[in-house]
């Protein structure tokens, strides 16, 4: 939790610099694992979880059009279980995750802040590309805990791709309010994964927040 209160203050530093709003949102993360073992087979069964997750970031106009370019970063939390009845195994993941991301969206109906546009709803589409990192996990395989920073799947970034849609309320200038639905999934970095384990993640997450504008020109 440290590195994330780091790097959202470095974040912060930054966003009074060169960007227009600033924006924190919190919400619940559904996630579903797609593992491989080393020869290549599914483990199949595996049950998603639901997870909290917490995203800090800085969006900005682009040429003062509906679209904005945005960085942030994030804390994720991502988890699994299941079991394999015909060998009376038992398996669970917990996982933290902090990433970095970065994206476009394009704001529908943006409102130019005349007083009878002030308080208005707005829709906007995003894309993201996010790298994750593991921060601390366990796996829990019938009685015994595994440390996941010490697990080949896990001994890498992960890249995220996601899109989502969301809704936007205006209270005024500065302040707004949002919801959003954003869903994703890992890829694998480019290289050589024959014979090594895989691990996939499909993710859902459906968020609300608020984004404080900073230059007080509706960015």
């Amino acid at each position: 939790m440290k590195h994330l209160i780091f790097l959202g203050f470095l974040l912060l530093m930054l966003t009074h610099v060169q960007s227009q709003q600033i924006y924190l949102d919190l919400g619940k993360t559904f996630s579903q694992f797609d593992y491989k073992n080393t020869e290549g087979e599914k483990l199949e069964g595996l049950l998603g979880s639901n997870q909290n997750n917490l995203g800090l970031g800085y969006r900005m106009s682009i040429l003062k059009t509906g679209w904005h370019f945005l960085g942030g970063v994030s804390y994720q939390k991502y988890g699994a279980k299941g079991s394999d009845q015909s060998l009376g195994n038992y398996y669970e993941w917990d996982a933290t995750l902090l990433g970095a991301n970065v994206g476009i969206d394009y704001e529908f109906f943006k409102p130019e802040f005349n007083y009878s546009e002030r308080y208005r709803f707005t829709l906007y589409l995003r894309g993201m590309a996010a790298t994750e990192f593991l921060m601390q996990g366990t796996q829990i395989m019938n009685s015994q805990i595994y440390d996941l920073k010490k697990k080949e799947e896990f001994d890498q970034p992960f890249l995220f791709l996601r899109g989502s849609i969301g809704a936007k309320y205006y209270l005024s200038k500065v302040l707004s309010v949002y919801a959003q639905y954003m869903g994703g999934k890992s890829f694998l970095f480019f290289g050589n994964y024959s014979n090594k384990e895989q691990l996939r993640i499909t993710t859902h997450s459906f968020n609300i927040g608020i984004s404080i504008c900073l230059t007080n020109k509706g960015g």
